[in-house]
């Protein structure tokens, strides 16, 4: 037997398939058994008079003299002819896959998957069947299948031709770093000509965002959206994935805003092109691994660890994508984990707000929150966080949860919380977490002019917190935070989140836990609702919040619910005054400022010049005193006002 045959031994129906469909396998096995086939040691065949050549590289790479394109019926049955007359023997197809060079298959796949693949984020795990190795990866419909003796060349899938070699080329580099094997993508003279395409990625991003904010937000357009969303991609190709993610973040934004959403402002889409600008423009001075960010989860593995359930959220990013962040404290530690798992927009169906279906580690969040489990098989990312890999099990501890334990996690005085978020980088969540155990809990109300419902809740001195919930978009939470006050049930627990809403200072609840006759009870609010009361009951409430509602459309009652929201300090009051002005050019896209909108930003610089932000002066002077406003000058002002309030807990 000649080497070339070893190729063919790992090629069973199933992968044959791959290559082309299962009636083609089908019709191949019968022409095989038909005898039809006449296979030589050299690799030459004969099947029903059609000359096939056989060689190391597998199935994919053989050639048949027919007029059919692609993987024929010719090739299919020789590959059978010789994956008879092989014998796989003791192959190990994982020492095999693991014990070649990363090099040696960036180069089979060459320059272009090379660049794809490195964009390609996300996890997988494989199965081993003989001498096949079957990676899974999430967004891949079908394994990725590695075949022993078959190489980079060899290997199979159900993805697209145009994406074949890329998505292959990632499901080896993931499958590297979830067997903690190093994986180094190549430094090359293709990688030096990278560093030019990026420097026209951050031009083509510098002019996009000029485009989008010179023609005035007020008037954007899905043109808009669409060119900033095009420039994501670029940015993804060239290595860029955080400008690629910001890109697309900013690009939803648009497409919400040119929707005429109700729940869209022009701040908020005008600091997320402004963080665009500030990022590309850090690029093209320093490529630091923290700003070209992560290219693909790398992990690690960990022992098991038991983990306490505090809670879950669901959210739905303005590109479309969805996803949910699982809440949980570290019994051993107590430290607290957010550990967050989402899909594109268009992708996996199955992924979707329900308690019952599997989101994460294999689990519903309906399991997660029934009590402390043990996280075994568990992998780190880059960072020490806990990763959501596919890979992890949850092993229920049945002890219920623990009303001391969580006590001992809970902040009892609200003077103790935190005002805001601590960090302000690049792409950086601006929320943070807190178990809150109130004394009491007041009655709901509507805020008309934030369009919130609000419930106060009193900790152990008497101070009164007011969360809020947006009635845009968690309508769903306002009605069982109704339904447990309406019921009077025993509230123990409230997770809260602050800066998840840029317009307020305030916290959110999500998740509450109550005491029932079973004990205490964990209900992410986004997924669980708790006991429904009477309906009478419940319909009172209703009808007293519609009345409320209706009432405070009167000025008085408007005017004492914008006394209601917390005021801001010092810093919160000069960068809220100049992001106002600078909210109003970003909308109507004007190049010059009105006498009151100069004469604004240069009263703020001078008092943002008493409170020592050099920074901040002299980015509103450079709005200000410039005869025009440049598209520059407005993406920086943004930032450097919106990152001194944020740093100054405003948010």
């Amino acid at each position: 037997m000649t080497d070339w045959r070893a190729a063919y031994a790992g090629y069973d129906d199933g992968a044959l398939a791959l290559l082309a469909n299962a009636g083609l396998v089908r019709r191949a096995a019968k022409v095989l058994a038909a005898g039809s086939v006449q296979l030589g040691d050299d690799g030459q065949a004969t099947v029903d008079g059609a000359r096939v050549h056989l060689d190391s590289r597998g199935p994919a790479k053989a050639v048949c003299g027919c007029p059919a394109t692609g993987v024929c019926v010719h090739i299919l049955a020789a590959s059978m002819a010789a994956r008879g007359a092989t014998s796989t023997g003791d192959v190990d197809v994982l020492a095999e896959l693991l014990g070649t060079s990363p090099s040696v298959y960036c180069a089979a796949a060459g320059v272009a998957a090379v660049r794809a693949a490195q964009a390609e984020v996300g996890a997988a795990t494989v199965s081993v069947d003989g001498p096949r190795a079957l990676i899974s990866l999430p967004e891949v419909q079908g394994p990725v299948v590695f075949v022993s003796g078959g190489g980079f060349a060899g290997m199979v899938s159900d993805v697209a031709p145009a994406r074949r070699a890329a998505v292959h080329l990632a499901a080896l580099a993931r499958l590297f770093a979830a067997h903690d094997r190093p994986w180094t993508w190549p430094v090359s003279a293709a990688e030096r000509v990278e560093v030019a395409s990026r420097s026209d990625t951050l031009d083509l991003t510098v002019a996009a965002l000029a485009t989008t904010i010179g023609a005035g937000l007020s008037r954007a357009t899905d043109e808009s959206s669409d060119r900033l969303e095009a420039v994501a991609v670029r940015a993804r190709a060239d290595g860029l994935p955080l400008l690629s993610r910001l890109l697309s973040r900013a690009a939803g934004l648009v497409a919400e805003l040119a929707d005429r959403s109700d729940s869209s402002r022009e701040l908020e889409v005008a600091l997320a092109l402004a963080e665009v600008w500030a990022l590309a423009a850090a690029l093209r001075v320093d490529e630091r691994p923290e700003l070209v960010g992560e290219v693909r989860r790398a992990s690690v593995s960990a022992e098991a660890v038991d983990l306490v359930p505090l809670g879950a959220r669901w959210f739905t990013t303005p590109s479309g994508s969805r996803g949910v962040t699982v809440f949980v404290t570290d019994r051993a530690s107590g430290e607290l984990h957010a550990v967050t798992t989402s899909r594109p927009s268009g992708s996996d169906p199955a992924f979707r707000r329900d308690p019952s279906v599997s989101l994460i580690w294999n689990s519903s969040v309906a399991r997660l929150a029934a009590g402390p489990f043990r996280l075994s098989q568990l992998r780190l990312t880059a960072d020490g966080s806990i990763a959501p890999s596919t890979t992890s099990r949850v092993d229920p501890l049945g002890t219920g949860l623990d009303g001391a334990e969580l006590a001992a996690l809970a902040t009892r005085r609200w003077s103790e919380l935190p005002a805001g978020p601590a960090v302000a980088g690049f792409g950086a969540t601006r929320s943070s977490s807190a178990l809150l155990a109130p004394s009491a809990a007041r009655e709901p109300f509507i805020d008309e002019v934030s369009q919130h419902l609000v419930w106060p809740l009193v900790d152990e001195e008497g101070a009164v917190l007011e969360t809020r919930i947006p009635l845009d978009s968690r309508t769903h939470i306002a009605d069982a935070i109704a339904t447990v006050v309406e019921a009077k049930a025993r509230l123990a627990f409230v997770l809260v989140h602050t800066g998840l809403d840029g317009t307020i200072t305030g916290f959110e609840p999500s998740s509450i836990v109550l005491t029932e006759k079973t004990g205490l009870t964990l209900y992410p609010l986004d997924f669980l609702r708790p006991p429904t009361p009477k309906a009478s009951k419940l319909s009172a409430l209703r009808k007293r919040l519609e009345r409320q509602f209706a009432s405070l459309s009167a000025p008085e009652a408007t005017r004492a619910t914008r006394a209601s929201v917390a005021p801001l300090g010092a810093v919160g009051g000069v960068c809220a005054a100049i992001l106002e002005v600078l909210e109003q050019v970003a909308a109507t896209g004007s190049r010059s400022l009105s006498p009151r909108q100069r004469s604004v930003l240069r009263d703020q610089a001078a008092v943002a010049a008493e409170l020592a932000l050099g920074s901040v002066v002299t980015a509103v002077l450079a709005v200000a005193e410039g005869e025009h406003v440049d598209a520059s000058s407005l993406y920086r002002c943004l930032f450097v006002v919106d990152r001194a309030r944020t740093l100054d807990g405003a948010l």
